[in-house]
C-alpha cells in the first residue's frame, strides 16, 4: 500500500496537469481568433507573398466587383496590386498584406493557410 500511494498521487497530478492545459487552450469567447497551439508565426510564410513556384491567380475585372478585402474590409481596386489565398480564396490588397506579413507570419487571416499567392486582373 505504501508503494501505491505516491503512484496514485503522480497519476492525480498529471491528469489534473492534463485537464488545466486543456482548460487554458480553449477560446474564451468564440469570436474571438485565437491561433491554434501549433502555429508559430514565419514559418512556411512566403517572403513576397507567392508560392514559389505556383502560378498566379487570373481573375476577371467583373468577378471583383462588389468583393472587400479579408483583412480591412475595403473594397477591392482592381488597379492595385491582389492576392489572393489558396485556401479560402479571400482577396488581400498590397498594404493587406504588409499587415499580414508583419502581424500573422504571411498567413490568411480567415483560415491560416499560408498560400497568398499574386493575382492578375483582365
Amino acid at each position: 500500500m505504501a508503494r501505491l500511494l505516491p503512484l496514485l498521487l503522480a497519476l492525480a497530478a498529471i491528469l489534473l496537469v492534463f485537464f488545466a492545459r486543456r482548460q487554458a487552450a480553449r477560446s474564451r469567447d468564440d469570436r474571438t481568433y485565437r491561433p491554434r497551439p501549433g502555429f508559430r508565426p514565419g514559418r512556411d510564410a512566403r517572403r513576397g507573398g507567392t508560392a514559389a513556384g505556383s502560378a498566379p491567380w487570373v481573375v476577371r475585372r467583373s468577378e471583383l466587383e462588389g468583393l472587400r478585402d479579408a483583412w480591412s474590409s475595403a473594397a477591392l481596386d482592381p488597379s492595385q496590386p491582389l492576392h489572393r489565398c489558396g485556401g479560402c480564396q479571400a482577396f488581400y490588397q498590397a498594404d493587406s498584406l504588409r499587415a499580414l506579413q508583419a502581424d500573422n507570419g504571411g498567413r490568411c487571416a480567415l483560415c491560416g493557410s499560408d498560400e497568398l499567392i499574386a493575382v492578375h486582373v483582365q
